[in-house]
């Protein structure tokens, strides 16, 4: 099963100019944040295909933005395989990329 391949982002290289998801004012006014959690295959030429949701941030709009932004992410070549893109929404600091949860969630399974 793909999530068991699964690998954490870090283990793959990415190109430069990868954006991340960010807030808009209406997210913000209404205090939108959480962790959203995508699988996605890195074809041999870089970009990213087959997006499965592992773990909503409870919000559809942040979800949303953080798929918006990854679809357009282009890694190095080469490197074949599935990854794990966690994301934490956190109206302090921004979107930034969150730790694996990948041994948290194969034991949940």
């Amino acid at each position: 099963e793909a999530k068991g391949e699964a690998k954490a982002l870090s283990e793959f290289k990415q190109k430069a100019g990868n954006n991340r998801p960010s807030y808009d004012e209406q997210d913000r006014r209404e205090g939108r944040a959480g962790l959203v959690v995508f699988l996605a295959y890195i074809n041999n030429g870089g970009s990213l295909q087959d997006f499965q949701l592992l773990s909503s941030s409870g919000h559809r709009t942040l979800d949303l933005k953080t798929l918006k932004a990854l679809r357009n992410w282009k890694f190095q070549p080469g490197q074949e395989g599935w990854v794990e893109m966690p994301f934490q929404w956190d109206l302090k600091g921004g979107v930034q990329e969150a730790p694996s949860t990948l041994r948290r969630i194969s034991r949940g399974q």
